[in-house]
C-alpha cells in the first residue's frame, strides 16, 4: 500500500476540521478540549496509543489517535472520511479499536464502526492472545507521561524509555482555541461509559490489536474519493444518499445554534429540498428554515414586534414598513435587509435570546398546508406527494403484480389522491415502497 500524501487522521491534514465544523460555536468542547500532539510526542507514544499500525514492508505508520476523548471523536469522523483508502482489513481492524475507545471514553459508537467491528470478529486476529496488554491502562499511564514530561512506558516494556517533551497546548488553534489540555486524570480517564451496556458489553468481547500489514495491499475504494453531486453546503455535507441526507439531518439539529444564519439558511434549503425528494425526514426546525417562501404572517409579526422592544421609533417605523413590503419583494430580499437593518441598529448580537434570526424572522411553513397537503407521515414512515406520483409511472408493473391492474390504473390517474383514501397499513406498505423507489434517483422529477 502506498501511504506518501495520503491524508487519513487529523494529523494529516488538520484542516480538514473546517468540512466537520462550520464555526467555532459548533465545535464540541470535547474537541476544543483535545490534546494536540506534535510529531515527537507521537513518535514517543506506543502503538496501542493509534487504534491502526499499518506494516508495510519495514515501514510503520500509526494512525487514529485515542489517547483521549476529543481526538477519539476526531479519529472516528476522519476515518470516516478517509477510511475507504485503507485495505478492507485495515479498516476492520481500526473500526474495531476505535469501538473500544468509544467505550474508554463513553462514546456512542457509530453505526458505521459497529458494521466493520462485526466483520472484524470474524477475523482470526480475534481468536488469538492479545500482542497489546493492558491497552487502557497503559496509555492513560503513556498520556500522563507526555504531560508530565516523565519517560513512556509501553506495553511491553515496564520502564522508561527516555524523557518525554511536555503537553503544549494549541492556543487559539482552530483544534483548541484557548482551551487547556483535556482532563486525563486518573478518575476520568478510560473507564467504560455505565450509559451504554451494549457498547459495553461489545467492546468488553473485542481485543485491542492494533497491527495490520498491509504490504503489497490495495485500498478496498478507489483511491480517488468518489465525489458528491449534491452538497448541503459550499460543497461539504454531501446529500446523495439516504444516509447522507439522515447524516446531514442530524448535524443540522445539533449545530444550528452554530451557524452563522446565512448558512444556517443554505444548509437548510439543501437539505429540505433533497430529503422531500427521497423521502427522508427531517426536523420541523429545519423544514420552517429551510422553506421557499415567507413564514406565516403571524410569525412574521412576532418577529418585527421583538425588534421594536430595542429601537427607537424611527428605526421602528423602518421595521413597520419592511413587514408590509412582504407582498413586493422575495423573501431573500426580505431576510436580507433584515439583517442588515439589525447589523446597522447593532441589535445582532441578540439572536438567539431576545431575537430570533433573520432566517427564523422570515421564513417558514403553513403546519396544517404542509402536512396535508404535500407529505404523509406516520410514526418512521414519511412520504411525500412527489415520491408517490412518481411510483404511480415508475412502479406501475410492481403496482400491477401487487394490487391488480385495476388499481394501477387509478393509481396512475390519481395517485396522491388515491393514496390519502387508503388505510393506514396500505399507506404504510406504499409509502416504504415509494421511498425505497426513490432511492435509485431514476424518476425524480425535477
Amino acid at each position: 500500500m502506498k501511504t506518501a500524501g495520503v491524508i487519513l487522521d487529523l494529523y494529516d491534514n488538520v484542516g480538514d476540521l473546517k468540512s466537520f465544523f462550520p464555526s467555532m460555536e459548533a465545535i464540541p468542547q470535547s474537541v476544543k478540549e483535545a490534546y494536540f500532539l506534535t510529531a515527537e510526542e507521537r513518535e514517543r507514544l506506543p502503538d496501542d496509543s493509534f487504534a491502526v499500525v499499518l506494516l508495510n514492508g519495514e515501514d510503520r505508520l500509526r494512525k487514529y489517535a485515542c489517547i483521549d476523548k476529543g481526538n477519539t471523536e476526531l479519529s472516528i469522523a476522519y476515518f470516516v472520511k478517509h477510511g475507504h483508502k485503507l485495505p478492507l482489513e485495515a479498516q476492520q481492524v481500526t473500526a474495531n479499536n476505535l469501538a473500544i475507545a468509544c467505550d474508554w471514553y463513553g462514546i456512542e459508537v457509530p453505526d458505521i464502526l459497529q458494521k466493520h467491528a462485526f466483520l472484524n470478529a470474524a477475523m482470526t486476529a480475534l481468536t488469538a492472545p492479545s500482542l497489546i496488554k493492558n491497552t487502557a491502562s497503559k496509555v492513560h499511564d503513556n498520556v500522563a507521561a507526555v504531560r508530565a514530561g516523565d519517560g513512556v512506558v509501553t506495553p511491553r516494556q515496564q520502564q522508561a524509555v527516555g524523557a518525554m517533551m511536555k503537553g503544549a497546548e494549541v492556543s487559539g488553534s482552530s483544534l483548541a482555541p484557548l482551551q487547556p489540555p483535556g482532563d486525563l486524570s486518573q478518575a476520568g480517564a478510560r473507564k467504560p461509559s455505565q450509559s451504554n451496556t451494549s457498547a459495553t458489553k461489545s467492546a468488553e468481547m473485542r481485543v485491542f490489536n492494533p497491527y495490520v500489514d498491509v504490504t503489497n495491499k490495495e485500498p478496498a475504494a478507489s483511491p480517488s474519493e468518489k465525489k458528491a453531486s449534491l452538497y448541503a453546503y459550499k460543497g461539504v455535507y454531501p446529500l446523495d444518499t439516504h444516509e447522507q441526507v439522515k447524516t446531514a439531518s442530524q448535524y443540522f439539529d445539533e449545530n444550528y445554534r452554530g451557524m452563522p444564519f446565512d448558512m444556517k439558511r443554505e444548509y437548510a434549503a439543501s437539505l429540505v429540498k433533497r430529503a422531500a425528494a427521497i423521502g427522508v425526514p427531517v426536523s420541523e426546525y429545519a423544514r420552517s428554515c429551510g422553506a421557499e417562501g415567507y413564514a406565516p404572517a403571524a410569525q412574521l409579526r412576532m418577529a418585527i414586534d421583538n425588534r421594536l422592544l430595542f429601537v427607537d421609533e424611527k428605526r421602528a417605523s423602518v421595521l413597520n414598513e419592511l413587514l408590509a413590503s412582504t407582498e413586493a419583494i422575495t423573501p431573500e430580499q426580505y431576510c436580507e435587509t433584515l439583517a442588515e437593518f439589525d447589523k446597522l441598529a447593532e441589535i445582532d448580537h441578540r439572536y438567539g435570546s431576545y431575537l430570533m434570526d433573520p432566517v427564523e424572522s422570515t421564513y417558514g411553513i403553513d403546519k396544517h398546508a404542509q402536512e396535508e397537503g404535500n407529505s404523509w407521515s406516520s410514526g418512521n414512515d414519511y412520504v411525500t406527494k412527489q415520491q408517490i406520483e412518481n411510483y404511480a409511472v415508475t412502479g406501475l408493473k410492481t403496482l400491477t403484480a401487487d394490487y391488480g391492474a385495476d388499481f394501477a390504473k387509478e393509481f396512475k390517474r390519481d395517485a396522491w389522491g388515491v393514496f390519502n383514501s387508503l388505510p393506514l397499513e396500505q399507506k404504510r406498505r406504499l409509502a416504504r415502497a415509494a421511498g425505497d423507489n426513490s432511492a435509485t434517483g431514476l424518476h425524480d422529477v425535477a
